[in-house]
């Protein structure tokens, strides 16, 4: 049985715990279970227009209920509907929200709770939007009623720290997806990306960087994380320039980063690297510091082309933009004509619509304003 003054303190920490590691959700439960003899507790995602559940997290209950629940019972509780118009935060028996009369009419009680010595219950919403709600229930056998207002009276003390704990599983579960998202995007970049603490420890590197780094043609991994040079100045250059960016990062200080050109080896056009802060904010929860992101550009790689990058940025239709890319990749105006099938007359126009679009008035400033937008892309 649970002593409530005695072990108040231990169940805010179970809460905690598992609002930063969501998998302690059982541990908090089971622990709940032992407010009445038989009892079992649940925490669960209602949706009470498709009266579905998503997320069920159990303690006590065996695999065969739960499972008839979820596959058709859902859909015969007759608490699941008012549950849905209660007061988020307000914990309750529930017989305050549907009569006792009620419930035991029900095929839910009569199928699904009363084989299972279940009677009654408390449950409180920490969540609610439209229709849907999260809420966490206790179910028992009968119980004196005295004793039950005590367990609801227990179970809104812990209402506040619940509903907090929620909100923090659901700020964790949006960062770890946007972490995610962000080193997807990273990883269809063509150029390296690396990110660091403010120390130079590299925590991230996306698959251009690994490769341009397993060059070992200027730029180097030490075994201690830290990114560096092959030329000790640069290197020097190179530390200083994070360990300004990792204190911006911090909110501690205002240096905007830097841009360095990194030598190579066998007459190669030397790295490309800047240097910026990344705040907290655009990272996940581990990372409560910030960190400083560090992008590797190979000169010495061909741009890639894209029609659709040069009709989004510069504004070109896709004649335009396919003529332009032409002019860039080396080919002269009747080359272009002839691969096109169109008329020297046409791709003059085209190019002279580009120029137009872009404010520019020669036809190597186009090839080169092309070539940027390809190596940004």
């Amino acid at each position: 049985m649970i002593d409530q003054e005695r072990d108040l303190p231990e169940f805010i920490g179970l809460i905690y715990d598992a609002a930063v590691e969501p998998t302690r959700w059982p541990m908090f439960l089971n622990r709940l279970c032992d407010m009445a003899p038989g009892a079992k507790s649940v925490m669960m995602l209602h949706d009470a227009s498709t009266r579905s559940i998503q997320h069920p997290v159990t303690a006590r209950w065996e695999e065969n209920w739960t499972t008839s629940y979820t596959d058709y019972y859902v859909k015969l509780n007759k608490w699941t509907a008012a549950f849905a118009y209660f007061d988020v935060g307000r914990a309750a028996v529930v017989h305050e929200i549907v009569p006792r009369t009620v419930t035991l009419k029900s095929e839910f009680y009569q199928d699904w709770l009363r084989p299972q010595n279940l009677a009654t219950g408390i449950t409180v919403s920490i969540f609610k939007e439209k229709l849907r709600y999260m809420n966490f229930s206790v179910l028992s056998g009968e119980v004196e009623e005295e004793a039950q207002a005590r367990h609801a009276s227990f179970l809104q003390t812990l209402s506040p720290h619940l509903r907090r704990a929620g909100q923090i599983n659901r700020q964790i579960s949006d960062l770890t997806f946007a972490s995610r998202a962000m080193e997807q995007t990273f990883d269809h970049l063509d150029r390296g990306v690396v990110l660091l603490h403010a120390d130079g420890r590299s925590f991230y590197f996306n698959k251009q960087a690994k490769h341009d780094l397993d060059l070992c043609d200027g730029l180097i991994l030490h075994r201690d994380g830290r990114l560096g040079c092959q030329n000790q100045e640069l290197e020097d250059e190179l530390y200083r320039t994070i360990f300004l960016a990792g204190k911006t990062a911090k909110g501690i200080g205002n240096a905007a980063g830097g841009i360095m050109a990194i030598p190579r080896r066998d007459e190669l056009m030397p790295w490309s690297l800047m240097i910026t802060p990344m705040p907290a904010s655009a990272l996940d929860f581990r990372h409560p510091e910030g960190a400083v992101a560090l992008f590797i550009v190979d000169r010495n790689k061909k741009p890639i082309l894209s029609g659709a990058s040069l009709r989004t940025v510069l504004g070109l239709t896709a004649a335009e933009a396919r003529t332009a890319i032409a002019l860039a990749e080396g080919k002269s105006p009747e080359k272009i004509a002839n691969d096109q099938g169109n008329t020297i007359l046409t791709v003059r126009t085209h190019l002279r619509n580009a120029m137009g679009k872009t404010g520019i008035s020669r036809l190597p400033e186009l090839v080169a304003l092309v070539l940027r937008c390809g190596s940004v892309s």
